[in-house]
């Protein structure tokens, strides 16, 4: 009997020491559900995790669906060929962004000791407001620097009012006096240069850009992030060397979406079959559940590589390729009265 407890005894640091301990990625997991396994209550908690899954299934088939539709046929009512790529000139930025400011005008209502000063923001051009997103520009910033008043004293102000509104309003203590000229910077900037290659299947690696195998109308880039969030469009042309037109949308996916997403499936069916098997009953059994069996998804997910999609009209030959170049910082100082 002595020799069996000895026997035990010895055994429990080893079976204790064989717990493996968390990957760095199981650590991250579990500290982002702590608060959420911490107050919610078990019933609920297993009632959403009933929902993701449901939810989870419903984008795994939609994701299958919209693959398998890219893959068997070009979109329909799309025309087949387009202009090439053209990048908006500095001087169209310079003129249109100068031309706004010039154009935004002001409503002065004199209060005691105050002046309420309202702004009245002009429509800007569409073609320049999609720029600043899809060339990655800093949006413009309107600064309000001083104002000269009538007894001609300088205030200074230094506040930045807001275009994203139709107007805004200070409030600015001028007294007595009254306001007349209202001095403004105009902080932007504009792509200095767009950097281009061209890929074809026979030469598909270039800049850290790889040209995927998929269906000849469909362009799918293998790439990292950095390097997707620098692309600004991608033209494709076809064997006659024309530029075919595409689905407005480009697609950034993790390549292993589908199975990102079959793997959160089974991590959540796994947590509510162990549920219903009673060998998970309260929060911590559940959140040790999940951190255990999310080794795979976690790998899955952490993956660096993207892949961005584009649909073209007609089978594709070449691919060129867009990437933002330097911005330069621009600052236009106008006044109002």
């Amino acid at each position: 009997m002595k020799k069996l407890w000895l026997l035990l005894l010895l055994s429990l640091p080893v079976q204790i020491g064989s717990t493996e301990p968390l990957s760095p990625l199981q650590k991250e997991f579990k500290e982002s559900l702590a608060l959420r396994f911490t107050h919610d209550q078990f019933q609920n908690l297993m009632m959403s995790y009933q929902q993701e899954l449901h939810n989870t299934q419903q984008q795994l088939n939609r994701t299958e669906r919209l693959m398998e539709r890219e893959k068997n046929s070009a979109p329909a009512g799309l025309a087949v060929y387009t202009l090439p790529f053209q990048l908006i000139p500095p001087q169209v930025f310079h003129q249109a962004l100068r031309s706004y400011a010039d154009n935004i005008t002001v409503t002065k209502i004199q209060r005691p000791q105050r002046t309420e000063v309202i702004f009245h923001f002009p429509p800007l051009d569409k073609n320049i407001s999609n720029a600043f997103s899809h060339y990655h520009l800093m949006a413009p910033k309107i600064t309000v620097t001083s104002v000269l008043l009538s007894n001609g004293q300088a205030l200074t102000v230094n506040k930045v009012i807001s275009s994203n509104v139709g107007e805004q309003s200070l409030s600015l203590p001028t007294k007595d006096a009254t306001i007349l000229k209202i001095n403004l910077t105009l902080d932007y900037q504009i792509p200095e240069n767009i950097q281009s290659f061209t890929l074809t299947k026979l030469d598909p690696v270039k800049d850290g850009v790889r040209w995927m195998p998929s269906a000849d109308h469909v362009v799918v880039l293998e790439l990292n992030e950095r390097i997707a969030n620098e692309i600004i469009y991608i033209d494709g042309q076809n064997s006659a060397g024309k530029t075919l037109a595409a689905e407005q949308n480009d697609r950034i996916n993790n390549p292993n979406e589908i199975a990102i997403l079959k793997a959160r499936i089974a991590l959540y069916r796994g947590l509510l079959e162990a549920v219903n098997a009673k060998t998970v009953r309260n929060n911590q059994e559940a959140l040790d559940h999940l951190v255990t069996h999310a080794e795979n998804l976690l790998m899955l997910q952490s993956d660096p590589r993207r892949e961005l999609v584009r649909v073209f009209s007609h089978p594709i030959s070449t691919v060129t390729v867009y990437k933002v170049g330097n911005a330069m910082d621009k600052q236009y100082n106008f006044a109002l009265y």
